[in-house]
């Protein structure tokens, strides 16, 4: 696996967009992916976009 950091530049190549999740159940999205994504559970967060 590549991670958060290491996929941006490989997801900005081939634009696209994606959502990651950690272990501790944080969230983040692309910017892309805002506007499309909602969050219906309260056992995760919405840590931010990247």
């Amino acid at each position: 696996m590549l991670g958060l950091e290491d996929s941006l530049p490989l997801l900005e190549q081939f634009d696209s967009q994606a959502l990651f999740i950690t272990q501790e159940r944080q969230i983040y999205l692309t910017s892309g992916l805002e506007d499309a994504f909602t969050l219906s559970s309260g056992d995760y967060t919405l840590a931010g976009t990247v």
